[in-house]
Parts: C-alpha cells; structure tokens; sequence
C-alpha cells in the first residue's frame, strides 16, 4: 500500500493528506523521508505550509516536518519554535526539524545561538546538529567559547562537545586549544576530541611535551591516538609499562599497541601473560590489527587457552576476521563445547560468518530464540547472540525459528530479528508480522522491520 501511495501523485488532494498522515505519524524513518520527499514536489506551493503551519498549531512536534525544511516558508515557520522561551522540548524539536539546512547561512546563524541556551538539551542538540558544518567559524567558536566556560557541563552536553571537537580537531586553532586543556579540569573532553586529529609530527612534539608532565596518563590518553604509531611516541610511552601494578599500565598498553616498532609488538605479547584478566584481553587486543603476522596469529590462537573466559571470548572474535583459515576454523569447532556460553557464541560466530554451519545453530538457537538481548562473561564482558548468526540467515529453518519473536514484549528485541531477517529469503507470514512492526510505536523496530521489507521487496 504504501509503495502504492509513494508512487501517487501528490497535488491530489486525498494522495496529498494521506502522505502528509504519514508523514506526522510513522515511526519508521525510511517511510517518513520517503513521504516528505514526495510533498516537497508540491514546494513551493502555499498549502505545504498551510498544512504544516496547521499540524504545529495542533501540536504535532516540530521534528515530524524536517524533510519539509527545503521550503522557505515551512524553514521559516520551524525557526519561530526556537523562540518558544517556554517549553524547551519545542526548541529541541525545532532543532531537530532544521538539522537539514545547517548549510544556509541565515538558519545556522539562529541554531548556533542555541549552542549558548541554558537548558542542557536545547544546547546538546544545537550541537548535535551543527556537526555537519563545524568546521565553520561561528560553530567553532561557539564550541570552544562551551569549553572555556567555567561551570560544569551536564552529561549530555559533554558528550555532544566531544563529538563535535572530535571531527573540528583538523582544524589548527582548535587543536592548539585541545592540547592547552589537556593540563586542565577538561583534559577528558580535549583528549578524546584529539583523537580525531589527523596525526603531524607537529601534534607529537605536542603531546610529548604534555607527558611529560603528566604523572596520571589515564585522562589525556585518548589524545595520543594519532601520533602512536610514530617510534619516538612509541619509545616515550614503552617505560610506564615496566610496573605491571601501574595504573596507567592498560593506557599504556593501548598507546604501545598501535606502534609499528619490535619493542612495541614485544611489549604487547608481553601482556598476554599479565596476572590480571582485564590487562590480558587489553595485551589482546592491541593484536587485532597484526593477525597478518603469523606471530600475532599464534598468540591470539594461543589466548583460547586462556582460563578466562573474556579472553577466549575476545579472541574468537578477533579471529573472525581469519574465518577462512582452516585453523581457526578446526579451533572454533573445538570452543563450540567450552564451559562458557559466551565463549560457544563467539565461536558459533566465527563459523557462521561465512558458512551456514549446523553446528553453529546448535549453539545459538537457544540464546535468539529467547529474551535475553546478550550473553555475559563472568567478568561481564558481553556478546550479542544475534550479531553472530551470519549467513545462517539464509536457512528457512533459522529464518522460521526467528519470526515469532517478532512478537516479543521488548521493543529491542524485535528490532533486532527484524533487522537480521533482512538476509533471509522473503516469507508472505513473517511479512504480515513485520508488517505489524511497522504500525508499533517504537521507531527502532519499525525502522529495522520497514528496511527489511523494503529488501524483499526488490
């Protein structure tokens, strides 16, 4: 039907209210961009923003009207709710119905003065949103003018900085700015957004000069991310790892873990022995970009040794990524039958990546077909059941085993098998419950149910 409707003409005035309908009521994403976009052939037509001057009267939340925000008229009208003093969630919604034309200059003129709103998620959100464009002047001034203030930063606006610093760090006077906060009270936030940075010997020299007077290299770790694979970061980090009790140990490891030198490769075999599990799994990962060395290969087979069961766990999925070598493959088979369930999964995984292994479905039938959205480690290291299931998609038993929990009472859960039965092949019965999805409240699961119905559907 409602492939139907898209494909109908909206200057008629009943295919023009349905789609408009749809528009203010759907929770899958797919279907309501796709309706916005067919109104918008009616712009600039006057009854576009008759219609949504009416809905915002009636109050429908500004948000629903985004892929109308081409029209001047109906931006315009979207503008108005960010001067709702009043009800901040209207200037969220506000926000949020002009996250697409932050490009014109007028509009994020008035979103970036959102950036200074006292309300944390109107501020949060302005952030969000300018994202796109922050590489502008005025978006980053106004970011770095968040980060100079002197009272805290709420949750949610921490967050939404970080990210947006993240992808502005290219930029020559932000970083400079990053690397002064490293030795201050928002050394947490400058850290993580250097992690965007592009790596320069430049930002080096920085950074080094920072530890060096730094005694706690947890907070400001992050930023090391990327110059790490330069020897001289390398060699400057490879002493705090001689205390296997230091805590900057785990940081350390991470930073070593990316460097390209012997010593570095060595010190992170080293971890592999460490007496703590968690320094274990930590040595283990930093391995997963050097699987192509038979070295780091040996290791990683090595850790389903190991009697934790996080690091088996991880080591398995690291070495899905090797699915085809026959003896990864021949170890997985071995951990289908390990003491730990979250061990079995990952080697189910393993297998299924790219074969529909009976044995494999053994194992996780029983986890996806039940309530529970993940599996723990006795360390609580956690693996998604679902994510594992792979081409196994493809058998209609799988397929068939998994279709009534599209009935399940949590909204997770059903957006999740919705969203794996996507690689399954089309079944008119599992289409009415996905169907059913799509009329459900929760975005999620409608969004997941409508894109896999889209994918049968071509």
């Amino acid at each position: 039907m409602h492939t139907r409707l898209l494909a109908a003409d909206p200057r008629d005035p009943d295919v023009g209210r349905a789609l408009f309908e749809i528009l203010l009521t759907t929770h899958a994403p797919p279907l309501w961009r796709a309706a916005g976009a067919r109104l918008m052939l009616l712009s600039p037509h006057e009854s576009l923003y008759d219609a949504a001057h009416e809905a915002l009267e009636h109050g429908a939340p500004a948000w629903r009207l985004q892929p109308l925000a081409g029209d001047p008229e109906v931006a315009w009208r979207l503008l108005l709710e960010l001067q709702d003093m009043v009800e901040p969630r209207n200037r969220v919604a506000g926000l949020r119905g002009l996250a697409l034309r932050v490009s014109d200059p007028e509009i994020r003129a008035a979103l970036v003065t959102c950036i200074r709103d006292d309300n944390s998620h109107v501020c949060s959100t302005a952030i969000e949103v300018l994202r796109p464009v922050v590489g502008e002047p005025a978006v980053r001034d106004a970011l770095l003018e968040l980060m100079r203030r002197k009272q805290p930063l709420k949750g949610r606006v921490d967050r939404a900085l970080r990210r947006s610093l993240r992808a502005a760090a290219g930029d020559p006077e932000v970083q400079r700015e990053l690397v002064g906060w490293l030795s201050g009270r928002r050394a947490w936030i400058a850290a993580e957004a250097l992690a965007g940075a592009p790596g320069s010997e430049a930002l080096a020299d920085q950074l080094l000069a920072v530890l060096a007077r730094t005694e706690q290299l947890s907070q400001i770790a992050a930023a090391f991310k990327p110059v790490a694979s330069l020897a001289r970061v390398t060699a400057a980090v490879l002493p705090r790892l001689r205390d296997p009790a230091s805590s900057d140990y785990q940081c350390s490891l991470r930073i070593v873990g990316r460097g390209t030198t012997s010593a570095a490769r060595d010190a992170v075999l080293a971890g592999l022995a460490h007496p703590t599990n968690w320094q274990r799994w930590t040595a283990l990962q930093q391995l997963e970009w050097r699987l192509a060395e038979p070295t780091a290969r040996a290791a990683a087979l090595g850790c389903l040794r190991d009697e934790d069961d996080s690091v088996r766990m991880i080591a398995l999925q690291m070495l899905t990524t090797l699915d085809h070598d026959p003896d990864v493959r021949a170890a997985a088979r071995v951990m289908l039958a390990d003491p730990s369930d979250a061990v079995q999964i990952a080697a189910a995984g393993l297998l299924a990546r790219s074969e529909a292994d009976p044995a494999a479905w053994a194992v996780l039938a029983r986890h996806v077909t039940e309530s529970r959205m993940a599996v723990y480690t006795k360390q609580w290291q956690s693996i998604d059941p679902f994510a594992q299931i792979g081409v196994l998609i493809r058998l209609p038993a799988v397929r068939d085993a998994l279709a009534p929990m599209l009935k399940a009472w949590r909204p997770q859960h059903r957006a999740r098998v919705a969203r794996v039965l996507q690689g399954a092949t089309p079944c008119a019965s599992i289409a009415e419950l996905l169907t059913a999805c799509i009329d459900g409240e929760d975005p999620d699961t409608a969004d997941a149910a409508y894109s896999t119905l889209a994918a049968w559907a071509e």
